[in-house]
């Protein structure tokens, strides 16, 4: 049986991959962000520009972050990422 602050982080990672609002990425006019790893495909939510979910930074346990992977095709950024586990 998972403990408590496992099934609150695997809801809440959840509930922020849903959708709500206004946000349309597929839309032409949808917001792009260029970085130096890659592009990424925000969207709009009522004039205000989103961007869920691009890498800044990787890293292991116990060691300094590091740049993230670079991509080469457009990141699709509406829904933030997994959350990270803590014990």
């Amino acid at each position: 049986m998972p403990n408590r602050r496992t099934l609150i982080c695997t809801s809440l990672s959840a509930l922020a991959a849903t959708p709500f609002g206004t946000v349309n990425a597929m839309a032409a006019d949808a917001p792009f962000a260029t970085t130096a790893h890659g592009k990424g495909r925000g969207g709009d939510d009522g004039g205000i520009k989103i961007f869920k979910g691009m890498p800044y930074a990787s890293a292991r346990r116990f060691e300094a972050p590091m740049a993230p992977s670079s991509w080469t095709e457009v990141r699709d950024a509406l829904a933030f990422g997994l959350c990270v586990p803590k014990t």
